[in-house]
């Protein structure tokens, strides 16, 4: 399980994915920094970009709302959950300090609960 960690002066536009019990600025932290992930992060707790239709990932306009309006609120959803464990985090975690590791299958998915969705979002996680 992980957490998200807002720190203003650290990552000013971004935050920090953190495994749970680990330091936020430890080397097992990951840093988001990049709008267009956020959508990926908020949808792994639970967030959806748009319950009318379901056929956007939030980066991209659908017929409902634009990308710049998901993607607001995708943040807004992840600060609003700041601290919270979520296992899904963990993937996202994952990713970051294994770039070379493919996404999960929908096999996978299936297995272990999880929604699993056409073309899940590598994020361009940067592990320090």
């Amino acid at each position: 399980m992980a957490y998200l960690h807002f720190d203003s002066k650290y990552a000013p536009s971004g935050f920090l994915i953190v495994p749970d019990g680990g330091d936020p600025y430890g080397r097992e932290a990951a840093l988001v920094q990049s709008d267009w992930d956020f959508p990926a992060v908020a949808s792994a707790m639970g967030w959806t970009p748009c319950e009318k239709c379901d056929l956007t990932d939030g980066t991209v306009d659908c017929a409902h709302r634009t990308a710049t309006e998901m993607i607001s609120e995708a943040y807004d959803f992840c600060r609003d959950h700041e601290g919270e464990t979520f296992r899904a985090l963990d993937e996202h975690l994952s990713l970051a300090h294994n770039p070379s590791r493919p996404p999960e299958s929908r096999r996978e998915a299936v297995k272990k609960g999880r929604k699993y969705r056409k073309n899940p979002l590598l994020l361009s996680l940067n592990p320090r």
